[in-house]
């Protein structure tokens, strides 16, 4: 076949086409909408796994900012619970400054449950937990846990009013990163019976059952929200705990408290002071066997008569010889119902007490030798500590101590001695003393308890109260007894966590 005609028949194949088969020319403006169709699908895929990626990085940082809020939550209120320890609620309430707006609208404000509070929710939710300086400067410091005012100077704050951080290393360059806050605030449980029966004035910023609300506010940071006044960089928890004074010793109102019934007293001396105030008698007695004939309140005052000047808050009695019963007051109070156990009292004495004690000075249990009590081994009215000491002890000469002394055997005192806080003396419960010049700042408590086998009893025999020549033995101070009594850890008596809509 020669190339014409080859040329001519494709020629004429190319003219010859199916009537029903368009060619590619007529098909190019279906298949550029077919793309277009795809790539908008692919378009608005891509931009929900973005949104929803987004939406997943929000839920996983909120999740995981949660958590850190509330483990810092938690942390601030063990941390309070521990700094609380030894410290005297009233310093704590009226803040580091020891003052107080001290008004009739600042104190319903600070009666009110929103006061607990160190600042609002809605300011932690916005809170630059880098620099939270510039929103919380202003506020008061009622409240934060501190040492108390002293000489003048305003006391330390120990967890400071722009609270506790959390950090980790900065993995994009030097320094740290700050993940989450605590902030903490002590207020008290006012417009409770047991409150008011002992603060009639029902004030807020003066503890009256040893009771205090401690609320801890965990903030961490997580993707920020909103600005303005309706910013939100935080997540934020709310924890609050009530404490209450670990043992049942503080809040009896007396310079001196004797524990038994068929007691021995001795009071051969003439001039001494024991001096209480309007809380309570000057020397008060529980009377641990009312059916046996025996008044522990009646043989003291049959050995003072005459004697010394012992005054308080007495009916029917002299103004120098202020001694009464104050077992109902015992009795109506559950937190002391352990102040007529003589297990209780025992295993206190000799066990519990030893191993909470900062200085354990002897475990001479059998009560044959003495130790001499100095300096080194007590604290100060800035620090506090429990002292222990298992058997007999001697004080003399110039020591001041504060604190909790716990004294197992027979405590004498003698010289320019001064205690601040509470002194136990149980066990063979015999305390004496002769020319003790400066005297106990807080309480005084005596009690003669014995183990036999297993059973346990108050040991009539040893409870002993001699008081001989010029001393000064002891004046009621509430708030010192009340921090001795609170060197032991505090009791949490409830927890909760504080959610919308269910404050108070």
């Amino acid at each position: 076949m020669s190339k014409t005609s080859l040329k001519e028949n494709r020629a004429e194949g190319a003219e010859t086409r199916h009537p029903g088969f368009p060619g590619l020319r007529e098909e190019s403006g279906v298949a550029m909408l077919v793309v277009m169709i795809a790539l908008a699908i692919l378009t608005a895929f891509s931009a929900y796994l973005s949104l929803s990626s987004v939406e997943e990085l929000r839920i996983s940082d909120n999740s995981e900012s949660m958590v850190q809020a509330r483990f810092a939550g938690r942390a601030g209120i063990e941390h309070a619970r521990e700094l609380c320890r030894g410290l005297m609620f009233d310093e704590i309430l009226k803040g580091p400054d020891g003052a107080y707006t001290n008004t009739s609208d600042y104190l319903t404000t600070a009666r009110s449950v929103g006061f607990r509070n160190l600042a609002s929710l809605q300011t932690f939710r916005a809170l630059d937990i880098t620099d939270p300086s510039t929103s919380l400067s202003a506020l008061p410091d009622d409240g934060l846990i501190n040492t108390g005012m002293s000489g003048g100077v305003a006391g330390t704050e120990l967890i400071p009013k722009y609270g506790n951080l959390f950090t980790v290393a900065n993995p994009y360059g030097s320094g740290n990163l700050v993940l989450a806050r605590y902030f903490v605030k002590v207020t008290d449980n006012n417009g409770e019976a047991s409150e008011i029966a002992r603060d009639a004035a029902d004030n807020p910023f003066h503890d009256g059952d040893g009771t205090v609300i401690v609320r801890s506010i965990g903030v961490a940071r997580t993707i920020g929200d909103g600005n303005g006044a309706d910013a939100r960089r935080n997540s934020v928890v709310v924890y609050e705990s009530r404490f209450r004074q670990g043992l049942p010793f503080g809040n009896l109102g007396s310079p001196a408290v004797v524990i038994g019934s068929k007691i021995s007293a001795n009071f051969s001396g003439n001039a001494f002071d024991i001096i209480g105030n309007s809380a309570g008698p000057g020397i008060g007695t529980i009377d641990t066997d009312r059916g046996d004939g025996y008044s522990p309140s009646e043989i003291l005052k049959t050995a003072t008569k005459g004697k010394g000047n012992i005054t308080g808050n007495c009916t029917g009695s002299s103004a120098r010889q202020c001694i009464a019963d104050i077992t109902d007051s015992v009795d109506a109070d559950p937190s002391k119902a352990m102040l007529k156990d003589p297990e209780w009292l025992y295993e206190f004495a000799y066990n519990e007490s030893r191993a909470m004690a900062d200085y354990r000075i002897s475990d001479n249990n059998n009560n044959n030798d003495t130790t001499d009590l100095t300096s080194a081994m007590v604290g100060s009215r800035s620090n506090p500590k429990v002292t222990w000491i298992g058997g007999n002890c001697k004080a003399a000469g110039n020591i001041t101590g504060a604190g909790l002394l716990v004294v197992t055997g027979e405590l004498t005192i003698n010289g320019a001695v001064r205690w601040d806080g509470l002194i136990l003396v149980i066990g063979k419960g015999s305390f004496r003393t002769g020319g003790m010049n400066n005297g106990i700042y807080g309480g005084l408590i005596v009690a003669g308890v014995k183990k036999t086998g297993n059973v346990y009893a108050f040991d009539e025999v040893q409870t002993d109260f001699d008081i001989r020549g010029n001393s000064q033995i002891a004046t009621y101070d509430g708030a010192l007894a009340n921090m001795g009594n609170g060197l032991a850890p505090l009791r949490q008596i409830a927890f909760r966590e504080i959610l919308g809509g269910m404050d108070p």
